[in-house]
């Protein structure tokens, strides 16, 4: 009998530890570890100069609240060790930030640099703030809103749609991608997931979006019960629909609960492969 509730009791003790242990690691940890994720894109023989090309994705900064200084910097470094050929950035850039917060990210942005460009949409808190359009431009971003451009590399072309998000935003399909070069790969860019809806049967592969930071705390069936504007079909992770790729990143960082957890902070990199 002593032996059972000892047995009881050391089996509470440990489930006190895990249950102690997973909080922490939620709160105090995982907002602030980078998670860095590879994605391989496989193309087919109409897209094989694209082949080795690599795009960094990152999005929902929200940079002044959780997300500071020795995350960013954490950021910019992981991004310049990786060389990218594209860097794009999904909306969401600041929340609560300072002037001098605002000037000091503005510096960091403009340190980043690679062969064919870096790309933004704006997320729905950026639209509410007019500052952010000018930020990413003075750090020799180009802002896609509902357009496109072609890249010529390779001697083939890579096109990216930036669509406006379906929250705060009005995003125009037509107009995105008016006068865009077919038959060649399409990569688009929106802030909200569930715009996947509204581009089915237009010539995309991939859409990226982010918005519900995966989460950020993740639980399959209770994550159904609630889920905000924009990401309430699309929420977490990797859908399909034909043949269009959906890929739906966890962002970096938080909004309300400064805690992540099954839903890690990350920096996407994907990088095309001819097999």
């Amino acid at each position: 009998m002593k032996k059972k509730r000892l047995l009881l009791l050391w089996g509470s003790i440990i489930v006190v530890l895990i249950i102690a242990l997973t909080i922490v690691n939620a709160l105090l940890i995982n907002p602030h570890t980078l998670k860095i994720r590879e994605e391989k894109i496989v193309i087919n023989e109409k897209d094989k100069n694209l082949d080795n090309l690599l795009i960094a994705y990152f999005s929902d900064m929200h940079y002044g609240h959780n997300y500071l200084e020795d995350d960013l910097n954490n950021l910019i470094q992981k991004l310049n060790d990786f060389k990218p050929d594209i860097i794009i950035f999904g909306g969401d850039l600041i929340q609560d930030a300072s002037k001098d917060e605002i000037d000091y990210l503005k510096q960091e942005l403009s340190l980043l640099s690679c062969r064919y460009g870096k790309y933004a949409i704006l997320g729905d808190e950026d639209f509410i703030n007019s500052e952010i359009s000018d930020l990413l431009i003075e750090s020799d971003f180009t802002i896609l809103n509902n357009e496109n451009i072609s890249l010529y590399i390779n001697e083939t072309y890579l096109n990216i749609v930036g669509i406006e998000p379906l929250v705060n935003g009005n995003p125009n399909i037509d107009v995105a991608y008016d006068g865009i070069k077919e038959n060649y790969y399409t990569l688009a860019v929106s802030h909200c997931p569930d715009i996947l809806d509204q581009i089915k049967g237009t010539n995309t592969n991939l859409l990226l979006a982010g918005h519900s930071l995966g989460g950020p705390i993740y639980f399959p069936l209770i994550n159904h019960l609630y889920r905000k504007n924009g990401c309430k079909n699309y929420f977490h992770g990797k859908y399909k629909a034909d043949n269009l790729s959906l890929d739906i990143t966890n962002g970096l960082g938080t909004i309300n609960k400064n805690a992540r957890l099954n839903a890690d902070a990350e920096l996407v990199l994907y990088k095309f492969s001819f097999k």
